[in-house]
């Protein structure tokens, strides 16, 4: 695993004035890389245009590895976005100016690295959300994986995973200590009347991404909307701690509701429905709150969930962070505790 005083984080800016074309112009994803624990950081922007979903990761070679989507500067035509990786070879302190473009009709990257398995240490995977035309010229969405075993060099030919004919969207993937590439997604109705849930699911992969397993339910009666979907979280616990390869997933309740937490000691096979509400108990924790949440697992099997919850009384201005712990292998968790507020929510939390 990377060195604890390694840390890399992938953002992107906007501008919050003046026309959405303007703004989308101006958007642009930068890294942030600090090697003593935070006490200082450098920035690096990457030239891409309407750039946005960074995502960030240290290989175990000391390499690191950006993905993103954005418009790339000279590549035609200007109005399409690319699914972009570049690379640093030294952890993303510099990175390399010329990126690997792997295509475009992508949503909602996410990134996972095999950092155990003794057969595939090392090798990088991408999960998106693709959108394509069928031989009717119908939409079409699935769960695209391209995964590299060079740390990011070149990738191998994708592989699409299209279990139905609904609208599915590719969440976040996980790998167990054994190198079984697990892959979630959520589905919905492609045309009203829509679900009044999303159900989510995981696909596993035992031969490094290149077929996956029929799906396997994670939940059926939990995750939103109403008020409105927002993404969910995955995470494997790979420590040595007593609760090795247990899978987590998390996402907002339905109707408004608290993040909810299942969790898998089977690989994803068999979830504990309905699982365990982690969220806000105060009075700002109204049913129009927008939150989104992620999760970790630390070296000794404590599993959290950190959220980010931008209230409806607050407007779009405040956002405040708060963060709940598992000891029992996601059983139960603890109140979830504020971190941090950015200022206009201080009232409420103090309430």
């Amino acid at each position: 695993l990377p060195a604890p005083a390694h840390l890399l984080a992938g953002v992107f800016v906007s501008w919050d004035q003046g026309e959405r074309e303007e703004m989308q112009a101006n958007q642009r994803c930068a890294s942030f890389v600090s090697r003593n624990n935070g006490t200082s950081w450098s920035r690096h922007d990457f030239p891409l245009i309407d750039c946005v979903d960074p995502q960030v990761a240290i290989l175990p070679d000391g390499q690191a590895i950006f993905v993103g989507l954005g418009r790339v500067p000279g590549i035609q035509p200007r109005t399409n976005t690319w699914l972009v990786v570049y690379r640093s070879p030294d952890g993303g302190v510099t990175w390399e100016s010329e990126p690997t473009l792997i295509g475009r009709g992508h949503d909602h990257p996410a990134l996972v690295v095999d950092y155990l398995s003794p057969s595939r240490k090392g090798w990088v995977y991408i999960i998106t959300t693709h959108e394509w035309r069928d031989g009717n010229g119908d939409g079409v969405t699935g769960i695209f994986v391209v995964r590299s075993r060079d740390s990011g060099k070149s990738f191998d030919e994708p592989t699409v995973v299209s279990p139905n004919n609904l609208g599915n969207g590719g969440e976040m993937p996980a790998v167990l200590s054994d190198g079984t590439l697990i892959a979630s997604f959520v589905d919905e109705s492609p045309s009203p009347p829509r679900f009044e849930r999303r159900r989510a699911w995981i696909v596993r992969s035992d031969n490094g991404g290149s077929s996956f397993s029929t799906p396997f339910l994670v939940s059926n009666d939990v995750c939103g909307p109403p008020p409105v979907y927002q993404l969910s979280a995955l995470v494997a616990d790979v420590s040595d701690g007593p609760f090795r390869d247990r899978l987590y997933f998390a996402c907002r309740q339905f109707g408004g509701g608290p993040v909810v937490v299942v969790s898998s000691k089977d690989g994803g096979r068999r979830w504990n429905r309905p699982g365990v509400p982690v969220g806000p108990t105060t009075p700002t924790a109204d049913a129009a709150a927008r939150r989104v949440m992620t999760l970790a697992v630390n070296n000794a099997g404590v599993v959290g969930v950190f959220i980010a919850e931008r209230t409806a009384k607050s407007g779009d201005g405040c956002l405040r962070f708060l963060f709940a712990a598992s000891f029992d292998g996601g059983e139960s968790f603890g109140s979830a505790e504020p971190v941090s507020t950015s200022g206009c929510e201080q009232l409420a939390i103090d309430e």
